[in-house]
């Protein structure tokens, strides 16, 4: 069985800075290693679908294409600063795009994959997660780029205004939805939205990774290799 890497926000802002940098040899490696890689979201620092940004991030989403030619595959779950990034897209360069969420099973281990803010202990977000992203992805499809472009990056203002000033609770996990995941079969569960890695171990087999944002001095990823779940550094 091919390695499996998982990596998650990393938060570009655009294709020439050290993390950019980093990512494009995290990808050589993947590709060195002939492995697959998951992406669990927060690839960018905000997305949305115009020439704009397709060109600044262009150099680094062609560098996907390098897991698939070595063989191996690279999977997209979208996070919520890169809610927007569409199917159609990825699959030029040969990603596989699969949403919110989706499900591995890897030997005996039944895994589930997704960022992470679907996790989170906050109503008042996922409210707003539900609703207020339908709006976003319509005007996408109906607003110029050039508008769009303006008003994410004031939405992305204001949402680093907004998590300053939430307390702690707001970003916990919601434990309630663990269990039930773990209930429906689910053995290892893995995501990124909370920056801080982690595994943790749950009663029986079950396990939590939360995997590093990229930018710190915990950056790096997730690997699933001879049937061994690690949380490496990264370079």
């Amino acid at each position: 069985m091919r390695p499996i890497f998982f990596v998650a926000d990393l938060h570009l802002q655009n294709q020439h800075t050290p993390v950019a940098g980093l990512f494009v040899q995290f990808l050589e490696l993947v590709a060195e290693k002939g492995g697959d890689l998951y992406i669990l979201g927060d690839l960018f620092d905000y997305w949305i679908n115009s020439r704009f940004v397709r060109d600044r991030y262009r150099l680094v989403i062609e560098k996907l294409k390098e897991p698939v030619q070595a063989g191996g595959e690279v999977g997209f779950i979208y996070g919520n600063r890169d809610f927007l990034l569409q199917k159609k897209y990825l699959a030029e360069f040969g990603v596989k795009f699969y949403g919110e969420s989706c499900s591995l099973h890897l030997g005996e281990q039944f895994f589930y994959l997704t960022h992470g803010d679907n996790l989170v202990e906050d109503t008042h977000y996922q409210l707003y997660r539900r609703w207020v992203w339908r709006a976003w992805r319509l005007l996408d499809v109906i607003m110029p780029g050039w508008i769009k472009d303006g008003g994410a990056k004031k939405l992305r203002q204001q949402s680093r205004k907004i998590a300053a000033g939430k307390s702690a609770r707001e970003f916990r996990l919601y434990e309630d939805k663990i269990q039930a995941l773990f209930e429906r079969g689910v053995d290892t569960i893995i995501c990124g939205h909370f920056h801080k890695p982690g595994l943790k171990h749950y009663r029986g087999k079950h396990r939590l990774l939360i995997l590093p944002a990229w930018g710190g001095h915990d950056q790096g990823y997730g690997l699933w290799e001879a049937g061994e779940l690690k949380l490496l550094p990264f370079p």
